[in-house]
């Protein structure tokens, strides 16, 4: 089973740089990419899948446009896991 985990790490960590680049064509503020990638690892991690990977270059797309649309719906009140605004 941590086989399992740390395989699924590996290649979570090994299509950052497609992630990077997709975020890039879905916004043009280099700031809001990254928080963009970051919040998709992150949910990726959180809802990762038991056993089989199958594709998970499309799954890790879905997510991020998933993720993409949910902020521009929402606007700043769910902005890529942004911190918070300082007072």
């Amino acid at each position: 089973m941590e086989l399992d985990v740390l395989a699924f790490g590996e290649t979570l960590i090994a299509h950052i740089p497609v992630l990077r680049r997709e975020a890039e064509t879905l916004t043009p503020e280099p700031e809001t990419a990254r928080r963009l990638v970051r919040a998709t690892v992150a949910r990726a991690w959180r809802g990762r899948p038991v056993g089989e990977h199958g594709d998970i270059r499309s799954w890790l797309g879905d997510i991020m446009r998933k993720e993409h649309a949910d902020t521009i719906r929402f606007g700043e009140r769910r902005s890529f896991m942004a911190p918070p605004a300082q007072a």
